[in-house]
């Protein structure tokens, strides 16, 4: 049978599902809700309902798999510690923090930028990294970034019932890499509300 969650509670989320009729509790970091339910395993031909094994398919839109590629490879050229871009732009970055002449342009290049690229609301705490580039401010009408609500009805969120769950949207991401598993691991701080309208 598809695995039905019956309820979350606490901050592990304990799951309670019914499969094979009998009753399981399962523990997870993230809630997948109709990830798990419609995406994350196959169906069965004859029956129509989900299979209790894991589904290999390729993500569903190819756009998934690029949009991810480019800002992955744009977030690690420049973004990580370890390659000489970083230590450049760090330096860069420190000599712009101490002079205002520099700061305010760049502050304002950087959100024009995030806000064509990523629809940026400036909070100040950004988490694209923790969500496949995708923004929990102004994709997520409930502001989640450890999964999501459990509310959305066929992937489509039931806020903003002409869009379709972010989730569904970071779980292609993932899947598109092979690192939907990541969706398991960790926790997303809670975003500081001190930082909004503050550079990241």
């Amino acid at each position: 049978l598809c695995k039905q969650w019956l309820y979350r509670i606490g901050f592990k989320m304990p799951l309670m599902y019914v499969a094979d009729h009998k009753v399981f509790m399962a523990y997870q970091s993230r809630a997948f809700i109709d990830l798990t339910c419609r995406i994350n395993y196959e169906r069965d031909p004859k029956t129509g309902l989900n299979t209790n094994y894991p589904s290999s398919k390729s993500p569903r839109s190819p756009s998934a798999y690029i949009s991810y590629s480019l800002m992955k490879g744009f977030h690690h050229t420049f973004f990580n510690k370890d390659t000489k871009q970083f230590r450049y732009l760090k330096g860069i970055a420190e000599i712009i923090d101490q002079a205002d002449l520099l700061k305010r342009p760049f502050c304002l290049l950087e959100d024009v930028s995030k806000s064509l690229l990523f629809d940026c609301q400036k909070c100040g705490d950004c988490a694209l990294v923790d969500m496949a580039y995708l923004c929990p401010e102004s994709q997520c009408p409930k502001f989640l970034r450890n999964g999501a609500c459990g509310g959305s009805e066929k992937t489509w969120c039931e806020v903003r019932k002409d869009k379709p769950c972010v989730w569904v949207k970071i779980y292609d991401r993932l899947k598109s890499y092979k690192e939907e598993s990541n969706l398991k691991e960790g926790c997303v701080p809670p975003r500081n509300w001190a930082l909004k309208v503050s550079s990241n």
